[in-house]
């Protein structure tokens, strides 16, 4: 299979990132070669689960864009420890129900800086990020399972966001955000070893799912980038702030030799308390 990630974004995410922390550690059976050890195992996942923890669950569904159809789903496990998020592990499962790729986020050195690996099984790529301090990550990525893993440090700009950090950006500036007041950020994108520079403006306010919302357009700010690259589409709910629906390009590609992006609306469910 290509591997193609020319139009890898911010889901994640985040779906965060990932923006829900979507689009990208994971609970495959390989080695972690960030750090020699096999720490994400589908024995290791069940492992973690099991444990005494205050985990929250919510899924997100992913659908053509055009069409309609289904196509995968992100499903999310939220760990927390003492009432603080600690890190999530994110399942990507197909129309089938079969696992093809996890990606694991920490937030214990900063919330929208965290370190994250994500690896997709069907041709084993892998990409992902190490925060070193002050603004500087490792970035990493391998293209699939025959090929070396890259490496390079990379400092970014203030304020910088990686993966599944996003989405704490848009809370802690939602007030700002909500009110019409557009933010820069500078996004990290592993697979490219750099980051680029994106502005979050509000689009209006609707209704979804029921619950007062808000929407939201990412664009990167450069007017040539602009033209190549599609926006992006987050809504968030008002009062809890979180992630409703994305719309846009992912970071997960269609599993053929085009390696052509999904295109996709992504609708987020969480448990009723």
């Amino acid at each position: 299979m290509k591997t193609n990630r020319s139009k890898t974004t911010i889901v994640a995410l985040i779906s965060a990132a990932a923006l829900a922390y979507t689009a990208p550690a994971f609970l495959s059976g390989g080695e972690d070669r960030t750090s020699g050890t096999n720490l994400f195992s589908s024995a290791a996942l069940h492992a973690e689960t099991s444990k005494k923890a205050d985990v929250h669950y919510f899924r997100g569904n992913a659908v053509d864009l055009n069409t309609g159809k289904f196509l995968y789903s992100e499903n999310h496990a939220e760990f927390r420890s003492n009432g603080k998020h600690t890190h999530s592990i994110v399942t990507y499962r197909d129309a089938n129900g079969k696992t093809f790729a996890r990606k694991r986020i920490s937030f214990t050195k900063n919330t929208t800086q965290p370190d994250f690996r994500m690896e997709d099984f069907r041709d084993g790529y892998v990409e992902g990020a190490t925060l070193l301090g002050n603004s500087r990550f490792q970035f990493f990525k391998r293209s699939d399972e025959s090929a070396e893993l890259q490496k390079e440090i990379v400092k970014m700009a203030s304020p910088g966001v990686i993966d599944g950090g996003f989405d704490y950006f848009v809370r802690e500036n939602f007030p700002a955000l909500a009110a019409g007041q557009a933010k820069s950020v500078n996004f990290g994108v592993s697979a490219r070893f750099t980051y680029f520079t994106f502005v979050i403006s509000k689009v209006s306010d609707l209704k979804r799912q029921g619950r007062d919302a808000v929407r939201f357009k990412l664009a990167p700010k450069n007017f040539v980038l602009r033209q190549l690259i599609d926006p992006l589409y987050i809504t968030y709910d008002r009062e809890t702030r979180r992630l409703l629906e994305y719309s846009g390009y992912t970071n997960i590609d269609d599993g053929t030799d085009s390696g052509r992006n999904f295109e996709a609306r992504i609708v987020f469910n969480y448990p009723k308390k």
